[in-house]
């Protein structure tokens, strides 16, 4: 891997975590409805200055109620739903369980599409499990009762 592609993403993993922190600190301040709509703005603020310095167009106007519906689902939604959350679970905690998110994704469309599954994916499945429940006990101090607590909120 370049040195670059990993420069970009480590930048990339920086600024995804530290939102999850950002979120924990105008949590306090700010209700979630806010805390999302500040997050995409900004976020929208972004894509607009690499759209323009990028010399890159917009999409056709027919799409944007699509791309409305697409952003509130994928963006406003969620981000909404994570502010409510970091109310009572801590930003670090919210973070890992956003992680699992494409874990949930594969099995999901396996079992929507029924396609059937390698030794694999069932492995990497696991292993990333593994990894999340590593991650949880590490950050609980050891505790059984936060393991089966954060379980709860999968």
């Amino acid at each position: 891997m370049k040195p670059k592609h990993i420069f970009q993403i480590l930048l990339l993993s920086a600024v995804w975590g530290v939102s999850f922190l950002m979120m924990r600190i105008a949590v306090v301040t700010f209700p979630p409805v806010w805390i999302s709509l500040l997050r995409c703005a900004l976020g929208a603020s972004l894509l607009w200055t690499v759209l323009l310095i990028g010399g890159y167009s917009l999409p056709p106007r027919r799409l944007a109620p699509w791309l409305l519906l697409v952003a509130m689902l994928n963006n406003a939604v969620p981000f909404t739903f994570f502010a409510w959350g970091e109310r009572t679970v801590p930003s670090n905690m919210a973070a890992v369980l956003n992680a699992t998110v494409p874990i949930w994704i594969l099995l999901f469309s396996m079992l929507i599409y029924r396609q059937r599954t390698g030794r694999g994916t069932i492995a990497g499945v696991l292993l990333s499990f593994a990894g999340v429940v590593i991650v949880i006990i590490g950050q609980s101090g050891g505790g059984a009762a936060h393991v089966v607590s954060a379980g709860m909120l999968f």
